[in-house]
């Protein structure tokens, strides 16, 4: 009974929701029907707002279950896409631009005819140059392209994921919880990262000052990093390998560690990877494309002659 129930209710769903989306289909308004203790149609708006370039010299995001891009342009402005009974307070005071957004987790089900994900798009002018970005996201998506800030502060939790690519700072500050931060080509004076539960990815960037890793129960993969040196400090079940080489003991050196990059682990997986490296890598597979090109080549030319001979 209970399963014949449950089919009822889903069939009468269905047909409900396909009622009222092709009313709306109908009627030019694009709309969603979504499941929350019952039939519920959405409202989907948009909105964007210009601000001049020299009124803001801070950002301040404070955002829950969002899409997030921050990108250069001509025009420093915000476009957010949000339902909306959840509309993101964007206010600006004393040259700090502040954008507080809290979406709801998507619906278990929904029928829709437009992009639901509630969305926040930033963009700064190419030669704008920020003093301070505060960043505070939970079960967010953000990514951030070819921005400047002098300092960038993150906090992170709830299966977030973040991607700074092309970020050139003078401080960078990264405290994250069960999340994946990624950073490539980053420019950086110095930069501390903290994270339990915590995936770190850096690739193609450099570090001129002293810096910190400490990560619990997570991950850090440096991909082609430039710094001074490093000190690394293992405890508990971690691993650390160089170029996919495993190094035996807990605590490694090398170059300048004093001004370099100090990273702890416990219970984590750390792995390094230079230039070299991955070239030689890449070499090999371009070895292995070419090898298994000229393998084709010559099947080839053995099923043309074998064509010829018959």
């Amino acid at each position: 009974m209970k399963l014949k129930h449950f089919l009822l209710i889903g069939t009468g769903f269905m047909l409900f929701g396909g009622i009222l989306v092709a009313g709306t289909y109908t009627a030019g308004a694009q709309k969603t029907i979504v499941w929350e203790n019952g039939p519920k149609l959405l409202d989907m708006k948009e909105h964007t707002e210009k601000f001049k370039a020299n009124e803001i010299k801070n950002l301040v995001i404070q955002a829950e279950n969002q899409e997030i891009n921050i990108r250069q342009g001509l025009d420093f402005e915000v476009t957010t896409q949000y339902e909306k009974s959840d509309e993101p307070k964007v206010v600006l005071k004393d040259q700090t631009l502040s954008i507080r957004a809290k979406g709801k987790q998507e619906y278990p089900m929904q029928i829709s005819l437009e992009d639901t994900h509630p969305e926040i798009t930033i963009t700064v002018p190419k030669e704008i140059s920020l003093s301070d970005i505060t960043i505070e996201s939970s079960n967010n998506r953000l990514t951030m392209t070819d921005i400047t800030t002098k300092n960038l502060a993150v906090d992170s939790y709830s299966d977030s994921w973040l991607s700074f690519i092309g970020l050139k700072t003078d401080s960078v500050t990264v405290k994250d919880r069960f999340s994946s931060v990624d950073f490539s080509r980053l420019k950086a004076k110095k930069g501390n990262f903290t994270g339990e539960g915590s995936n770190f990815y850096f690739y193609d960037s450099a570090l001129t000052d002293s810096s910190t890793i400490v990560v619990k129960n997570g991950s850090v993969r440096l991909n082609d990093v430039d710094v001074p040196g490093y000190q690394l400090t293992l405890a508990g079940d971690s691993t650390f390998q160089v170029n996919n080489e495993t190094r035996e003991g807990s605590s490694f050196e090398k170059g300048n560690s004093k001004k370099g990059l100090t990273i702890e682990g416990k219970d984590t997986f750390i792995e390094w990877m230079d230039e070299k490296y991955q070239n030689s890598m890449s070499e090999q597979m371009d070895e292995m494309d070419d090898m298994d090109d000229m393998g084709d080549h010559m099947d080839h030319m053995d099923s043309h002659m074998e064509d010829e001979t018959e």
